[in-house]
């Protein structure tokens, strides 16, 4: 025999391990993100938000999103080391992650451009955490596809939309985005009274 069993089965759970903890770290990633962006845009639609807050939900923001990129970047390095880069770099989900990475950081780092972004948000800013924020429920939706227990009924709405539990589930996690993102824009503000227009 070539093959020894034992240390076959050993390999496969190791590699199962591995890739739980990795799922479970990236669905951690995406949660974190998700109530981050959706305090920020709490905070935006207040109308006095304490300074203090709104600076430690960027810095806060700011080191997850730091990790996320050192995680990817690890990524990257184990698929050159493996000489598996081409497919890395040709994944079109590996590309959405740099890209909500980059965008992660154009918005935290807009943020931080002083107090004025904080009560005079611009329209673009609103629109980049509008599709920031999203973007981060629909990953949550993603990754929590990965796990068993959602993951098979997800393939199921997804193809037949026939588990009508998991489906309600998938709704709201769209409404609660929507309503973040709607938000983010500011149009609630935009609306003025009738008897102000007088």
């Amino acid at each position: 025999q070539i093959f020894d069993l034992q240390a076959c089965e050993a390999i496969v759970s190791l590699a199962w391990n591995r890739t739980w903890h990795l799922t479970v770290l990236d669905t951690s990633i995406g949660l974190v993100l998700a109530g981050l962006y959706s305090c920020i845009t709490l905070l935006l639609a207040s109308d006095a938000a304490p300074w203090s807050l709104c600076s430690a939900l960027v810095a806060t923001g700011l080191l997850v999103v730091t990790f996320n990129a050192f995680c990817a970047t690890l990524e990257a390095i184990g698929m050159w080391d493996i000489g598996r880069l081409r497919e890395y770099v040709c994944s079109r989900s590996k590309l959405l992650s740099w890209c909500r990475i980059f965008l992660s950081y154009v918005l935290l780092l807009w943020l931080t451009s002083g107090k004025s972004m904080w009560l005079e948000p611009t329209q673009g800013f609103r629109f980049l955490l509008a599709t920031q924020t999203l973007w981060s429920w629909l990953r949550i939706l993603t990754d929590f596809s990965g796990y068993k227990f959602v993951g098979i009924r997800t393939l199921a709405i997804f193809r037949a939309l026939s588990a009508a539990n998991i489906f309600i589930v998938i709704i709201f996690v769209f409404c609660v985005g929507f309503a973040h993102a709607y938000l983010a824009l500011g149009l609630r503000k935009l609306r003025t009274p009738r008897s102000e227009e007088h």
